[in-house]
């Protein structure tokens, strides 16, 4: 299928393919050939993964349907067939620009996360989720981390018994500094290696302090 098929209005396209291979340059003559057919911009949807791609994605086809409105007839029927739209309507194809500015919350291009939170606050009840609710960032969510960390070794290092015992060894063998990078790496990305690795074990402390 080609990239013109792909953006087709009336038809269901699935595209793979590698970065820089034109996939944002067909999702924008998609949504221009979708408005040239009389779709409402209200109703137009488009997702991404990252907040740089939906801006991308966005300042794309405000520049395609702005310079529209400039263009004279033969250009802007070249331009229009260049994407496989029909030149049928240039009077329309002009006001696209403003239509799309003008449009109640604008045209919907969002990250997949932006678009879940947005359906999350509209139906928070049957979401299970409290209303009213507030994403946590990155760097709210390291500092809590950092604190329950904190909250956590200093109950473990004031009790005597093997987890205390283990918690200065720790401490002693390795410092401060050192612990924190285990710590960050056993919360982190090795998360799941470490999970699996107790999991080999299956109950025997013996072997895992081998």
């Amino acid at each position: 299928m080609s990239a013109l098929e792909a953006a087709h209005p009336r038809r269901s396209a699935w595209v793979s393919a590698n970065a820089g291979s034109g996939k944002t340059w067909t999702l924008a003559n998609r949504v221009a050939r979708l408005l040239l057919d009389g779709a409402a911009p209200e109703r137009i949807l488009c997702l991404t993964y990252t907040k740089s791609a939906a801006a991308e994605m966005q300042g794309r086809l405000f520049d395609q349907l702005g310079s529209w409105a400039m263009l004279a007839d033969t250009e802007l029927a070249l331009r229009i067939r260049a994407i496989g739209g029909e030149a049928d309507d240039l009077a329309r194809a002009r006001r696209l620009f403003a239509l799309a500015l003008e449009t109640p919350g604008g045209l919907k291009i969002q990250t997949i996360h932006s678009f879940c939170q947005y359906l999350l606050t509209r139906f928070p009840l049957e979401a299970g989720v409290a209303p009213g609710f507030r994403v946590l960032d990155d760097q709210t969510a390291r500092e809590l981390a950092r604190e329950a960390r904190g909250r956590v070794l200093e109950l473990a290092g004031s009790h005597e018994g093997p987890l205390g015992e283990a918690v200065a060894h720790l401490v002693m063998q390795e410092g401060e500094s050192k612990l924190q990078k285990i710590l960050d790496a056993a919360l982190g990305s090795d998360r799941r290696k470490l999970e699996r690795f107790f999991a080999s074990l299956d109950g025997d402390l013996a072997g895992a302090a081998r």
